[in-house]
């Protein structure tokens, strides 16, 4: 489908959709914890126990409705407090990894069970009534059987908090003899809590012992872990002389878009984009190995060395100075033109993206957001602006340095205008306002 429809499509499904989850969670679950992003059906119940067997259904922001509709009846019947997101934007950060960490990935409903029987009998029957949903894995947790929406975790249900060895609070949960111990959210269960669950044969046990992970790439450093899958650092086995190399994940069903593309698309189409302009843009990273294990895509890339903009921005003390600005932005100039001169638009270019080699060249990374300007429409995002006139080339174009402490927009129109200010680390003035030209 062309980019433009699917931009289109993708806005009406994500309007429509809003308005009915809306409705749903006005109808079921109304009670609005001050500052949460959750919504409740229900307060606890004196009875209810404080902490005990999470049930954690996963779903993908294209099906979060149907999967509330298959399952809202039979949580209603048994009176169990259970939670959701106040929003589908909400459920699209939450399964990005991005809002509240890694661990929280897939975590759409969150039911309480009253006891060890009660979550078993309630983890089978969900389970059943979203045998035809996509399932989205949730990190830390144990998945009800392969394939499964449906997961399980121990942990606390109430408000329990606890002093970290550094003085912060934590959340957690007692042990066997009533003590507060930390909820670790990164494990399954503690040691000394009994595991009611069936042990289901078709779940799969997530082995690379016979794949290429196994057997040629040995990862040894994470760089980052979200939704749609992790990058690492890795050393390649293959040779006499072991090299170090970046391997990209692209997990199925991960960060499902309103466009319908998961990580594992995006990883693919990276490696067709690098595919093609590698023999044309200078420094792009060389492609090593790609395959597909246990539900990902894998792309396994050169390494390239050196820092990227955005840590060397962070790690200054002083301004950087003009004509450092203006030598950056030529050589950006130059790569944004090569890339649009071959066919495409790079949506992701940002200061963490491009790195400074030992050798002093400025080197491109991260191509999941090329665009083909061919099947571009002129949108105004949240982090982005292309203009009109396709096909684009470097005289049209936006390209944004960013950072958290630190923005510089260069418009590149022919003539560079400062768009803002680059501020010190020790909180500078940054430059005086000049009237653009």
């Amino acid at each position: 489908m062309p980019e433009v429809s699917l931009q289109a499509d993708g806005r009406s499904l994500e309007h429509k959709s809003e308005s009915e989850w809306s409705e749903l969670i006005g109808r079921f679950c109304p009670i609005a914890p001050t500052g949460s992003i959750w919504r409740l059906n229900r307060l606890a119940y004196p009875e209810d126990p404080d902490q005990g067997w999470k049930i954690h259904v996963s779903a993908t922001i294209l099906e979060a409705c149907e999967v509330f509709k298959s399952v809202v009846d039979f949580l209603s019947s048994k009176d169990l407090q259970f939670k959701v997101p106040k929003s589908l934007r909400e459920l699209a950060l939450i399964n990005s990894g991005l809002g509240a960490g890694y661990s929280q990935v897939g975590k759409f409903l969150t039911v309480y069970p009253r006891n060890d029987s009660d979550a078993v009998d309630v983890a089978h029957e969900l389970h059943e009534l979203t045998l035809n949903s996509t399932s989205i894995s949730v990190p830390f947790d144990r998945q009800y059987c392969a394939g499964s929406n449906v997961h399980m975790r121990y942990g606390a249900f109430a408000m329990l908090e606890v002093l970290s060895n550094n003085g912060q609070k934590m959340p957690a949960i007692r042990d066997s003899d009533g003590n507060l111990v930390p909820d670790d959210r990164l494990t399954i269960a503690p040691a000394w809590v009994k595991d009611p669950f069936p042990v289901i044969r078709s779940v799969c046990n997530g082995s690379f012992a016979d794949t290429p992970l196994g057997e040629r790439y040995r990862a040894f450093a994470a760089i980052s872990q979200r939704g749609k899958g992790g990058v690492y650092l890795a050393v390649d086995l293959t040779d006499s002389k072991p090299r170090t190399c970046v391997v990209k994940q692209g997990r199925k069903n991960g960060e499902i878009g309103w466009d319908g593309q998961d990580g594992l698309f995006r990883v693919k189409t990276e490696l067709r984009v690098l595919s093609e302009i590698g023999g044309k843009i200078a420094g792009v990273p060389a492609i090593y190995d790609s395959f597909e294990v246990n539900g990902s895509f894998y792309l396994v890339l050169e390494h390239v060395r050196g820092m990227n903009l955005e840590s060397s921005l962070l790690s200054r003390r002083r301004r950087m100075s003009i004509g450092s600005i203006v030598s950056h932005s030529i050589e950006v100039c130059e790569l944004l033109r090569s890339l649009h001169n071959s066919g495409w638009v790079w949506g992701d270019c940002k200061p963490a993206n491009l790195v400074r080699s030992p050798a002093g060249a400025l080197r491109p990374i991260d191509f999941e957001g090329l665009i083909e300007s061919v099947n571009l429409t002129p949108t105004v995002g949240e982090q982005r602006v292309f203009p009109t006139g396709l096909p684009l080339s470097a005289g049209s174009a936006m390209t944004s340095f960013h950072s958290a402490r630190r923005c510089t927009f260069f418009s590149l129109d022919g003539s560079m205008t400062r768009r803002s200010l680059l501020q010190s680390k020790n909180g500078g003035r940054g430059f005086p306002k000049r009237s653009s030209n």
